[in-house]
């Protein structure tokens, strides 16, 4: 008989049991194995236990889960289940009652809560909401993207994320309030609901460009300025200038070709740093020069051709052509003497001194070309003069310097 009582014990689950339960069934064990009087076995506490729980609570705020059943003196547990974590209470029960003050929790933990109760193998549960607080600063605010076209058909987003004091995202459907400055002094206030734990805006460009600043709050509760620039979309037809006069055709002066101011169709000016190219074909050869804007207007800087003649000029942004311009270079040389004479190793060509329009010699490193029988020599000028000896010929040299050619030849052989 005590054999028997003492294996159906052994199967009796422990881990619900209170410490009293516990002692018990450890002294009817002592006594069983060495004692042969017989004893009562101990009492197994099971029963009905029921929460009372309040259906919803302020997140960072305290509130009270009682327990109640017939028992006296026992260890209640309460153990508290969120998204967020766990937390485990005890408490004593006391005519048949067990009170839980279940304080502030400094960390996010709003949402459905499952509250677990037991005494001894007796178990029940319950679920209670945790609400979140009011929204507080800062706000999360997110926007983008920060630069949109001044069309009145593009957008930035704006995003705030209203969190409480501890981290929770703030109840489905509060509202949030965006309020859009523009660069023009108009003011307008954009109102979204909370879901999905954010609230989100559409912020759509006008036509004048410039910077647009975001903020959002809910209630008293604010966070950070934002911003995104509107700019100018693709410019309109525009047209070039030059200077003027433009300069002979000396391969070496310097010149400027220059864009319009660059607008829109809403008369906005690009912004700094736009990109823009020029082409130029005719004397110059062909060429491709790259410039940015500042203020609106793209200035490239050109090297003047080594020929006279006309040359065409187009200049291209965000893929809109202006028109055309054409300059016609003058010669750059008044006076190219040529003198032609025998020499011991052939014939002797003498160039010089050139002088340019401008009255002084040709820059120094000028090329002087020199062709006798399709075969051409070339020669670099120093104080307007160089010369070169070339194997006999008969008739007379042609002399080409920048696209000049000899205005006198004098032939001494």
């Amino acid at each position: 008989m005590t054999s028997r009582n003492r294996i159906k014990l052994g199967n009796v689950a422990v881990a619900g049991l209170s410490l009293a339960t516990l002692v018990a069934v450890g002294v009817w064990l002592d006594r069983s194995v060495y004692s042969d009087e017989p004893v009562a076995p101990p009492v197994v506490i099971e029963g009905t236990l029921t929460v009372d729980a309040p259906s919803s609570a302020v997140a960072g705020e305290p509130f009270l889960v009682s327990l109640s059943g017939e028992y006296e003196g026992e260890i209640a547990s309460l153990v508290i289940d969120g998204g967020y974590g766990q937390r485990n209470l005890s408490a004593i029960m006391t005519d048949g009652v067990a009170t839980f003050e279940v304080p502030p929790w400094p960390h996010p933990e709003s949402g459905l809560v499952l509250l677990e109760a037991s005494v001894g193998l007796a178990q029940t549960t319950a679920t209670m909401e945790i609400a979140p607080g009011p929204a507080t600063d800062p706000l999360d605010i997110y926007l983008g993207p920060r630069t949109v076209v001044a069309d009145a058909n593009d957008f930035s987003m704006a995003v705030a994320i209203p969190k409480d004091r501890y981290g929770n995202p703030v109840s489905e459907g509060t509202p949030v309030d965006f309020s859009v400055n523009r660069s023009s002094g108009t003011s307008a206030t954009q109102a979204a609901p909370t879901s999905g734990l954010l609230a989100s805006v559409e912020i759509w460009s006008r036509t004048r460009a410039g910077r647009t600043r975001v903020g959002a709050s809910v209630g008293a509760a604010k966070g950070p300025e934002r911003s995104f620039l509107e700019v100018a979309g693709v410019p309109v037809a525009f047209d070039l200038g030059s200077t003027d006069p433009a300069p002979t055709a000396d391969g070496s002066t310097l010149f400027e070709v220059w864009t319009d101011v660059l607008h829109d169709e809403f008369g906005n000016v690009v912004p700094d740093g736009t990109v823009a190219y020029l082409r130029a074909a005719g004397s110059t050869s062909n060429r491709r020069l790259r410039g940015t804007s500042i203020d609106g207007v793209v200035t490239f800087v050109v090297e003047a051709p080594a020929e006279p003649g006309p040359a065409t000029f187009v200049a291209s942004a965000s893929g809109v052509a202006s028109e055309s311009l054409t300059i016609d270079f003058s010669a750059a040389v008044a006076r190219a003497p040529v003198t032609v004479s025998d020499h011991d190793d052939g014939v002797h060509v003498e160039i010089g001194r050139v002088v340019g329009t401008t009255g002084s010699y040709v820059p120094d490193g000028t090329v002087a070309l020199i062709n006798v029988e399709d075969t051409v020599y070339s020669v670099e000028l120093e104080l307007g003069r160089g010369s070169v000896v070339v194997p006999p010929f008969d008739g007379t040299p042609s002399v080409s310097i920048l696209g000049v050619g000899a205005t006198s030849i004098e032939d001494a052989r």
